[in-house]
């Protein structure tokens, strides 16, 4: 093992403890309760694909083109333009690309006409690497 190993991996361990956070009991409704609520209104960045606030996933097999999909999602949403024939908000995008080089996400946004203008953030570092 590596002269100070021992002591840098106790370091490290000591600053880098999860958070102390609260945990919120898990709540339950009851079925009949939930189908008499009110319908919720959401708010779409993508009109009726996308909401605000929300998450998505998007699976499919390799090689299916949801890289494209993806960078031209980005790319509309950043500039508001329609995306798939759905009308947009203009917001700003993070993107998080844990598994591509930079040198490829840079080329492919530039071959789809960017010009860095829009505010499209990009990460590629590895989850977890610059955690707090």
């Amino acid at each position: 093992m590596p002269s100070g190993f021992d002591d840098d991996f106790t370091d490290y361990v000591s600053t880098n403890q999860p958070s102390r956070r609260p945990v919120r009991p898990v709540t339950a409704t009851r079925l009949g309760d939930l189908l008499l609520e009110a319908e919720e209104s959401h708010r779409w960045i993508v009109d009726g694909l996308l909401i605000a606030g929300g998450v998505s996933l998007l699976g499919a097999k390799p090689k299916a083109g949801k890289t494209t999909l993806t960078r031209d999602l980005a790319r509309t949403v950043a500039t508001g333009t329609p995306f798939l024939g759905r009308n947009t908000v203009k917001s700003p995008v993070l993107l998080l690309s844990f598994e591509e080089k930079r040198s490829e996400i840079r080329r492919h946004f530039s071959a789809m006409n960017c010009t860095g203008e829009e505010p499209i953030f990009v990460s590629t570092d590895p989850v977890g690497r610059n955690a707090a």
